[in-house]
């Protein structure tokens, strides 16, 4: 008589009761099982199934973080080793199921056998197994669920009584089909969106790469999320440099420094933006989110007008045009470095970035304009300007100065401290403002946040005191000016913008 250690496949994969349904169905997807014996200190306590997943857990709207405990199946049916196959055959048609644990005197997993293990030897045997486990199941729902018969009539009588065969209709079974069809995509879809589909992460490399025309690698903890939007989230992303002979700073070494580095990184991108990339029409790549903990941004422009910051087929630029910057709704960084090399405008520049988000009174208190933030920019050598003082035009009155508030590094808003060269004059950058200013936005309902900014870089001098509701290109701007210098030629190439060249002038507007 053979014996199930006969038979057994051994060195079986287990999961504990606290384990996630993430991780199982992980498990199951490595291993190409539908199945998997759960087991704590104590040996078996139960049997989890990818039907289980779908049924207890998907159906009933639970997350991927579920316990395996509360989805598994209890007091799961076993045999020894020892058992003869008969014996383990038997218990399979009686509460009909394909796959037994095998468990030993202290009641561990030792192996696990299926009726595929029994079906070259005992093929007999297999087959009246298996016409009782394929037979109709008794329901798994208390009696008092069950639809119950009139006693007046019999069961007889109620399939007498019932509708024509179904070969009448055809066109039913290729309904019934159909919609069998759409409901197991339905359930696949969404186990994969509940484990986050972990096997789409090379995939998504790839494709990512092949949209924007350079190397995307993601850290190894990484999920996504793909309806509705993407939204994906890793331990660390990176987007390479720009393609050869494109813009692309360099290291101390000469090597090419990635576009961008980011840790512990939220990311999520609509479908739309990814389409526009892929058809190359020049758009800027539109983030909805970026969180991250560590971000690295490298970007260059060449003389030519075209920067890193362009992806797939960039259109044509000119040197006097403005950098098409990505734009954000959504964007907290909590330590950045940005390094910028902008050849048309001449300017390099090294600066660490960081968001805070504000609290609800520093929000209103943004949104009222009623307080002004502090920003410095100065040559080095300059003399450190304290706040906004009035200052006179010449054939002109002073111009009224807005009260200065006291802002230091935990106000919630924009952070940025950095050093660079303008035009060969060396740069120290300080800026703080209060509120949320993203670094760039296309939302036309973005709050406005005040905004001061004073720029002296050789003879010119500029102040601009107001509101904006984006950074990098001043959108939304309402402000007083001051400026001064050697010519309006000087202020112009400032500000992107072309003034003819006076004499040495000072003046304010708004």
């Amino acid at each position: 008589m053979q014996k199930i250690s006969d038979f057994m496949t051994r060195n079986v994969q287990v999961v504990r009761p606290d384990e996630s349904l993430r991780r199982a169905a992980q498990v199951m997807d490595d291993l190409n099982v539908g199945s998997l014996p759960v087991c704590d200190l104590s040996g078996l306590v139960g049997m989890i199934t990818d039907r289980d997943i779908t049924v207890r857990a998907t159906a009933a709207g639970l997350s991927g973080d579920t316990l395996v405990g509360d989805v598994m199946t209890g007091h799961a049916r076993w045999c020894t080793s020892e058992q003869t196959v008969q014996e383990a055959m038997q218990q399979m048609s009686d509460v009909q199921i394909r796959r037994l644990p095998v468990v030993d005197a202290e009641h561990r997993v030792v192996g696990i056998v299926s009726l595929g293990d029994l079906a070259m030897r005992h093929q007999g045997h297999v087959a009246a197994a298996l016409r009782r486990i394929s037979g109709p199941s008794m329901p798994d729902r208390p009696a008092s669920w069950r639809l119950r018969l009139p006693e007046t009539r019999t069961r007889k009588d109620l399939m007498a009584t019932t509708s024509p065969p179904s070969s009448r209709h055809p066109w039913r079974k290729a309904g019934y089909g159909a919609l069998g069809v759409v409901v197991v995509l339905v359930v696949v879809v969404g186990v994969c969106e509940i484990v986050e589909w972990p096997f789409l992460r090379h995939p998504l490399e790839s494709k990512l790469s092949q949209i924007l025309d350079r190397p995307v690698a993601f850290g190894d903890k990484f999920g996504v999320r793909l309806l509705g939007s993407v939204r994906a989230h890793a331990d660390s992303m990176t987007i390479g440099p720009a393609p050869a002979n494109g813009p692309t700073l360099l290291d101390d070494a000469g090597k090419p420094r990635d576009f961008m580095h980011a840790d512990s990184v939220k990311l999520a991108l609509g479908y739309g933006t990814l389409w526009d990339q892929y058809r190359g029409n020049g758009k800027p790549i539109a983030v909805r989110l970026l969180d991250v903990d560590g971000l690295e941004v490298n970007l260059k422009r060449n003389a030519d007008g075209h920067a890193n910051w362009q992806f797939g087929a960039a259109q044509p630029a000119t040197s006097a045009s403005s950098p098409q910057m990505p734009t954000f709704e959504r964007l907290n960084v909590r330590n950045g470095q940005v390094r910028l090399v902008d050849e048309p405008l001449q300017i390099t520049a090294d600066a660490r970035v960081a968001t805070r988000e504000g609290t609800a009174e520093a929000a209103a208190i943004a949104a009222s304009g009623a307080s002004t933030p502090q920003v410095r920019v100065a040559t080095v050598g300059e003399a450190k300007i304290a706040g906004p003082a009035p200052f006179a035009a010449s054939g002109g009155t002073a111009s009224p100065a807005r009260q200065a508030i006291t802002i230091d590094d935990n106000t919630p808003g924009l952070q940025v401290d950095g050093k660079g060269t303008y035009r060969k004059a060396p740069l120290l950058l300080q800026l703080r403002s209060s509120g949320v200013l993203p670094l760039a936005a296309s939302d036309t309902n973005a709050i406005a946040v005040p905004l001061w900014l004073d720029v002296t870089a050789d003879k010119t001098h500029i102040r601009v005191d107001g509101t904006a509701t984006a950074l990098l290109h001043f959108g939304g701007l309402d402000a007083t000016f001051v400026a001064s210098g050697r010519s309006l030629a000087a202020v112009g190439d400032a500000l992107g913008v072309t003034l003819p060249t006076t004499a040495k002038f000072a003046t304010h507007g708004r």
